[in-house]
């Protein structure tokens, strides 16, 4: 039954990954899982036949050699690990995935050899891996120092990627990636341990595994590891300290000495009430702690704008816009990076793209252009909605975006981006770059920097209004002075 019931996991699973529309990008490291799920369905179709089924002749086509149908169990799962790797390398988009595919197939072809010609082949059976290194048995030596290595590798690899994603998201993709490795692997030596048991737990977990992959494969952004844990963190605490008060009160409770029941009943209303009283400051006590230091969520964000917008009014200097909207979004966002981008109209209708030198953080020498017939510049000029750095590399929306585009917005090393419209005209871009919790935005921090870019509009406009004034009286008085 329970055989029975994964199998049927698995082809949901494929029915996901085969009616489900993927980003052009996508669709090869879909393929690969797709490989990896089959490959996870065959072997378990194989535990449906007989234990015995290698000494049968109604499946002799099977079993080539001296293969048994536990070592073709391993042979298939281990194929398995091999199309399971390569498609979390290439989610993660590294460049080892093709070393991973020859290695792992290397790897899997000499598995399938030493099996074929050993003439008592114990992997997969009980008690096989005894058998590892004392002695010395090839088909099971290679089986599990595969294992052990592709697994470390792999792991590494992932947290690699992890520490070098440009983007938040990205490195977000590469966590639940990592956290996937580990209910494959693990399921897979349980599987083929030949214990009855063991191996259903090993299916299990093979399967979460590969689901939890799926997951990841079809949908635009995973769940984000890092907040989910923080706030789990913070949820616990105030469980624990809950628990902590009301065994307290229990304890107390239980040393209480009356006369009477009425007395009995009183005291305990007594003592329920002292508990109240003690525990309800001393969990706001808690909660402000434990949100503090394990949670990364702004506070006091009305208060902080209500000072940007005090501070904002009547700034006509460039560089002090850029100063104080950079300091508003280092508090308010806890970015580590920020920047402005000017915008001029050219006289062919694109606009001219030149990021101020000033900013929070290195900002690059650069200068872009954004065409009306981008959608970038749909969708920045016409919807004046946030962009994300993740969308315009991921969305099927910005595939059509100019190659210039994408270079020009990959090289200010940033996050997400707010176009800055006064009266229906595009002035400038706010850029912000990863926060220093490496937590991706949110749609409400999104909902923040358009906020910031709406109000510095006007300092910003009126800044450059004065810069072109002062530029214009020098010019006038260079040209006075040279005649």
């Amino acid at each position: 039954m329970l055989t029975l019931g994964i199998m049927l996991g698995y082809v949901a699973l494929l029915l996901v990954l085969l009616t489900r529309r993927h980003a052009q990008r996508e669709v090869t490291s879909r393929r690969w899982l797709t490989l990896a799920v089959l490959a996870a369905l065959a072997g378990m179709a194989l535990t449906l036949l007989p234990r015995a089924a290698h000494t049968d002749s109604r499946y002799e086509a099977l079993f080539i050699g001296g293969l048994t149908l536990p070592a073709l169990g391993v042979i298939v799962t281990n194929l398995m690990l091999v199309f399971f790797g390569y498609h979390l390398l290439r989610y993660v988009q590294s460049r080892l995935a093709p070393v991973w595919g020859t290695l792992g197939l290397a790897w899997w072809g000499a598995q399938v050899v030493l099996s074929v010609q050993s003439a008592d082949l114990s992997v997969g059976m009980v008690g096989w891996y005894r058998y590892v290194y004392d002695p010395v048995v090839w088909p099971n030596t290679l089986a599990f120092a595969g294992w052990l290595v592709m697994g470390v590798a792999l792991t590494l690899t992932l947290l690699y990627a992890f520490y070098r994603a440009r983007l938040p998201e990205l490195a977000n993709r590469a966590l639940f990636g990592a956290m996937l490795i580990f209910p494959v692997y693990a399921g897979t030596m349980l599987g083929a341990s030949g214990e009855d048991g063991l191996m259903e737990v090993g299916w299990l977990l093979t399967f979460l595994g590969l689901a939890g992959a799926v997951y990841s494969a079809a949908v635009y952004r995973v769940l984000d590891i890092r907040r989910t844990m923080r706030r789990t963190a913070v949820t616990g605490t105030l469980i624990g300290f809950t628990a902590l008060m009301v065994f307290g009160a229990l304890l107390l409770g239980q040393e209480l000495d009356t006369q009477t029941p009425e007395g009995r009943y009183l005291a305990l209303g007594a003592l329920a009430l002292a508990t109240g009283l003690v525990y309800w400051p001393l969990r706001s006590v808690v909660q402000a702690l434990a949100t503090r230091f394990l949670d990364t969520a702004p506070e006091g964000v009305a208060r902080k704008l209500r000072h940007f917008t005090e501070a904002i009014t009547g700034v006509v200097e460039l560089d002090e816009v850029v100063q104080v909207t950079m300091r508003t979004l280092e508090s308010v966002l806890g970015v580590r990076r920020g920047g402005l981008i000017l915008i001029s109209e050219q006289e062919d209708g694109t606009l001219l793209m030149e990021p101020v030198r000033q900013g929070l953080g290195e900002i690059p020498e650069i200068v872009g252009h954004l065409t009306p017939q981008s959608p970038v510049y749909e969708h920045l000029v016409n919807e004046r909605a946030p962009l994300l750095q993740y969308d315009l590399d991921f969305s099927p929306r910005f595939a059509d975006a100019p190659r210039a585009e994408r270079r020009f917005f990959q090289a200010l090393h940033m996050s997400a981006y707010a176009p800055i419209v006064v009266q229906r005209e595009l002035i400038g871009i706010l850029c912000c770059g990863a926060k220093t919790s490496d937590v991706p935005f949110t749609d409400a921090d999104l909902e923040l920097m358009r906020t910031i870019a709406n109000q510095a509009g006007v300092a910003l406009r009126n800044a450059r209004l004065v810069a072109d004034l002062r530029r214009r009286e020098a010019e006038q008085a260079a040209l006075n002075k040279a005649i």
